[in-house]
């Protein structure tokens, strides 16, 4: 089916983009925690344009091809994960009051939330309502007041029930004022709002019928022939009304009673209720997976920052007791290793003693074994230029120190922050050739 194709081609971009999104920001930023909930919160948005591609691409055949057996078999005959609302559109619209009133009652008694009931409550009334069913119609607007009584919030479609209460009552004209409103407020750029203003249509030729308007009845159940004839609902509706309107003769569209066995739709919703639960625990598993994933990386980060950290450790005690060879009394402001190319050709150590600032060349001997310092410049002077040897010979370096940070060139290979007798300073590197610098 091409709705049906089309509908997975779109989801399938939908959730490629989401995935190729998460995946740039978990890469990009390390998988950082924080990428991870971003990446869980473009779900949302996600899951939203899905429900946009189902409606767009299945209530379309409702709105534009006005197709009820296709939508039918659309929703019942593919593998598409079909919501009870979508079952219940299917049901409706062609015309098959007996399962769409099982499907109604059971969801209705095992809906928790106040909302979902109100729904399942409005597919219920539509049923008797076409079907003249008034007694039961009766018990089903009484049900929804209650309901709206408890929870009046979350109990929506209200207008629809003031129609159905107005009618019981017989009170013809203040339905076709309700029906005339919303048909003003219906949006009906929006596939749903199309349908709906069907609905809201056939209600007002019906409330005109009652009311004793046969020539509007008539017009507006003759479009519904013209326009909607693959719709079985209101085509088996219109026909009803326009033979009554015809023959003058109240009892074609007299009441139907249909009795059906309160059970007779559970097996749809434990099949449904089965699937739902399949995929919370899909959801779940997935969850536990991220959450794992999460802990794992963070204890692996946090065990290579403490195993760097107690190598770091290390190698700064070493270098300590390096220098105390040759110093007894000095501070160690910094150290670097310093490259050329991508190879490291020394490891410079800065210090502050009693008599000034030395550069000192960290080494080892016999395999790393054996660590010492060669003194590479004394008591060196603010805003002077040195230059000396790299310890990868061959190798010259030149440095500075200021306090000074607008006279540092812009194109230094170095520049480190260090702080003597409480004063920033900064020593920079500008100056790496394999000949000494002139001058």
């Amino acid at each position: 089916m091409k709705n049906y194709r089309k509908y997975y081609i779109e989801c399938l971009i939908i959730h490629a983009i989401h995935f190729i999104l998460a995946g740039f920001l978990v890469t990009y930023f390390d998988l950082a925690i924080w990428t991870i909930l971003v990446s869980m919160v473009l779900h949302i948005p996600c899951v939203l344009l899905t429900f946009a591609s189902a409606n767009k691409n299945f209530i379309s055949i409702l709105s534009k091809e006005r197709d009820a057996l296709k939508f039918y078999d659309t929703v019942y005959k593919t593998p598409l994960r079909q919501s009870m609302l979508y079952r219940m559109n299917a049901e409706w619209y062609v015309g098959h009051y007996e399962k769409l009133i099982a499907l109604s009652q059971t969801g209705y008694r095992q809906a928790k939330k106040s909302q979902s009931k109100a729904l399942y409550l409005l597919y219920l009334a539509r049923a008797y309502f076409d079907l003249r069913d008034f007694e039961n119609l009766e018990k089903t607007v009484n049900e929804f007041c209650k309901l709206e009584q408890i929870d009046p919030k979350k109990a929506r479609y209200g207008e629809a029930f003031k129609y159905y209460r107005a009618f019981l009552d017989k009170k013809f004209d203040i339905c076709i004022f309700i029906s005339e409103e919303q048909i003003k407020k219906n949006n009906t750029k929006t596939n749903n709002g199309k349908m709906i203003l069907l609905t809201q249509k056939s209600n007002y030729a019906v409330a005109c019928y009652e009311n004793g308007d046969f020539d509007k009845a008539k017009e507006i159940f003759e479009s519904f022939l013209d326009e909607t004839p693959g719709l079985c609902n209101f085509k088996a509706l219109s026909e009803k009304y326009l033979e009554a309107i015809e023959k003058k003769d109240d009892t074609v569209i007299s009441s139907v009673i249909i009795e059906v066995d309160p059970d007779a739709a559970a097996p749809d919703f434990h099949k449904i209720k089965k699937r739902n639960i399949k995929a919370k625990i899909l959801i779940l598993v997935g969850i536990v997976i991220i959450i794992t994933s999460l802990i794992s990386h963070e204890y692996n980060e946090y065990k290579q920052e403490e195993k760097y950290q107690n190598e770091l450790k290390q190698f700064e005690d070493e270098m300590k007791l390096a220098v105390a060879k040759s110093y007894s009394d000095f501070e160690i402001l910094s150290h670097f290793a310093v490259y050329k190319d991508g190879k490291q050709i020394d490891c410079f150590i800065i210090i502050q003693t009693t008599e000034g600032i030395d550069l000192l060349q960290y080494v080892t001997y016999d395999g790393g074994i054996t660590k010492d310092i060669i003194i590479a410049q004394n008591n060196i002077l603010k805003s002077e230029a040195y230059c000396i040897e790299a310890t990868a010979k061959g190798n010259f370096v030149g440095f500075t120190i200021t306090d000074n940070r607008s006279s540092i060139p812009s194109d230094v290979y170095e520049c480190i922050s260090i702080t003597v007798n409480n004063v920033e300073n900064w020593f920079y590197i500008d100056y790496i050739e394999a000949s000494p610098r002139l001058g």
